[in-house]
């Protein structure tokens, strides 16, 4: 006689935590096969609630789990989660905000995207000072990892949970659009440096890299400050160059002669004639 296999879904709670590395997850298939499964896998409305890794590390190493049926409420099952987890789990503080945040707001409803949500600060049972507490967090950064994932692009939020990227430059720039976010994220210098330096770009005010050459430069700003907002190659600097030359009216025929070398000069670099 054989014993049906039955394929489990995941219930949405179960989700919310990290995702296991795969050292640990083969640690935990051979511990599984030399000695059997010790904690029994949650269910709740016939799904998986608790144990997703210890379901799969069964399925792996062809031990047949065991199960528990939670018989509670949602709210009291989050609030088993909440002991089980946050405060035994090697979990860095930014993964068990964010455990805490989505466990928290989970059967609230509506869209993280809208208006109305992005505006409620507050989260559905516990207060970010309880959050900030039990993560060992400041409540600011609470606030700032809340803002990275109800307003910014899924990526970046993983990031700021990894902690690869820092939350406190991650919000800065959780409200870009989301083409910026993307091309911080895929820096050739790293994330964590990308994020920074767009995160310095928007608290200067200047525009997006794609706008810098021209929106900086036909600003009514200073000099000195049109060059901060440009790249530090020769081309670049020589086409600012120009534009600037091409502001200058003097009266003076020395001065316009002057500036017509400089110009001829410059118009040499930007074609890489040689001997310019």
């Amino acid at each position: 006689m054989t014993t049906e296999v039955i394929n489990y879904k995941f219930h949405p709670v179960s989700q919310f935590g990290p995702e296991m590395t795969s050292e640990r997850f083969a640690g935990l298939v051979d511990s599984i096969k030399n000695d059997g499964l010790s904690v029994p896998i949650t269910l709740f409305e016939g799904q998986i609630a608790d144990g997703r890794h210890r379901y799969r590390a069964c399925r792996t190493a062809g031990v047949e789990p065991k199960f528990e049926e939670w018989t509670g409420t949602l709210d009291d099952l989050k609030k088993e989660l909440i002991k089980r987890h946050v405060h035994t789990r090697d979990w860095t503080p930014e993964q068990k905000v964010a455990f805490l945040l989505d466990l928290d707001d989970f059967g609230r409803g509506g869209d993280r995207k809208s208006a109305e949500f992005k505006e409620n600060i507050k989260v559905q049972n516990c207060t970010l000072t309880e959050i900030a507490e039990q993560s060992g967090k400041h409540v600011n950064t609470v606030k700032q990892i809340k803002k990275v994932r109800d307003h910014g692009v899924p990526e970046l939020y993983e990031k700021v949970k990894s902690k690869e990227v820092p939350a406190s430059t991650a919000a800065v720039i959780a409200t870009e659009p989301e083409e910026v976010q993307h091309a911080a994220l895929n820096d050739e210098r790293g994330a964590k440096v990308g994020v920074r330096e767009e995160a310095k770009r928007i608290k200067g005010g200047r525009p997006p890299k794609d706008e810098e050459q021209g929106a900086m430069i036909d600003s009514k700003v200073s000099p000195s400050r049109k060059w901060q907002g440009v790249r530090h190659d020769a081309l670049t600097r020589a086409q600012v160059a120009m534009r600037e030359l091409d502001m200058i009216h003097p009266e003076d025929p020395q001065r316009r002669k002057a500036i017509g070398i400089v110009k001829n000069y410059c118009n040499k670099r930007l074609k890489g004639e040689p001997n310019a």
